[in-house]
């Protein structure tokens, strides 16, 4: 498992916080065009929320 930096796990923990109303929404934003860190954290908070 790579290690976060300071600000990917803040944004990790918010969207956690949210709990599950924010899957369909991750899974909609989720595209080729986002940066690796970027999908690497939204995989990580989809797989804990169990989406």
């Amino acid at each position: 498992m790579r290690s976060f930096w300071k600000t990917d796990y803040e944004a990790y923990e918010q969207l956690v916080a949210l709990g599950n109303s924010t899957v369909t929404c991750i899974k909609e934003y989720m595209n080729g065009s986002l940066k690796t860190d970027t999908i690497y954290i939204l995989e990580m908070v989809l797989e804990d929320l169990g989406g």
